[in-house]
């Protein structure tokens, strides 16, 4: 699921730095040589780094899906990712 993930972010302008930690694994279903796996990515929130402004954290939920499209596997995690300067706020 992890390799698939990965490419998601390639697609945007978000860099990713480390991973924080997963916070919830569940195998829901077995997969079998052979299956197809769907994986969605959804974005839960994201917040600032208060130790590092040039770094926010995204909490994130995954979810596979098997040929079926049963859920099979789903987990929440958290990554560090870089931050985009601020523009400067105008004066007039």
């Amino acid at each position: 699921m992890n390799r698939m993930v990965g490419p998601l972010f390639e697609r945007t302008r978000i860099q990713g730095l480390a991973g924080a930690g997963i916070e919830e694994l569940r195998w829901l279903t077995p997969v079998y040589a052979g299956d197809s796996l769907e994986v969605t990515l959804e974005i839960l929130s994201a917040r600032p780094s208060r130790s590092n402004p040039d770094r926010g954290l995204i909490s994130m939920l995954v979810e596979a899906r098997n040929n079926a499209k049963q859920l099979v596997a789903i987990y929440k995690l958290t990554g560090v990712f870089e931050r985009s300067p601020r523009a400067p706020h105008s004066t007039t």
